[in-house]
């Protein structure tokens, strides 16, 4: 899958691209309050497990993204999960960042975006 579409079912144009460029995507999640869409991307030859990213794009009122946001990630982070809370408040990911690449639970508050917090931060299997 090379492409993020929404797709309107009252609508015959066929939906529209809201996220393109990388090799594949996955695990798309519009937070509750609907202003947000987070999704996981990567490129040949990386696999979803050595290497992906973490976007968040605001939606404008058309529901368009606006510039996405990397908010965590790349050739040798490899990030899975991605959820939100409840209030929309933070996006919460789990990622095999930091040292010894063990998965941890991790954090990210989109309004104002900030660091990506480490909840739990453990140097083990969970």
């Amino acid at each position: 899958v090379n492409t993020v579409v929404e797709v309107n079912l009252e609508s015959p144009d066929g939906g529209q691209i809201l996220a393109s460029g990388c090799d594949f995507y996955s695990s798309p999640r519009l937070s509750p309050d609907g202003k947000y869409l987070t999704y996981l991307s990567w490129n040949h030859p990386q696999m979803p497990w050595d290497g992906t990213s973490l976007w968040c794009a605001e939606l404008d009122n058309a529901g368009c993204c606006r510039e996405p946001v990397l908010v965590a990630g790349g050739t040798t982070e490899a990030i899975t999960q991605p959820e939100w809370s409840p209030d929309s408040q933070w996006l919460y990911f789990v990622s095999d960042r930091g040292e010894g690449g063990w998965w941890n639970l991790y954090r990210w508050k989109p309004q104002g975006g900030g660091d990506v917090t480490a909840i739990f931060p453990k140097a083990a299997e969970f």
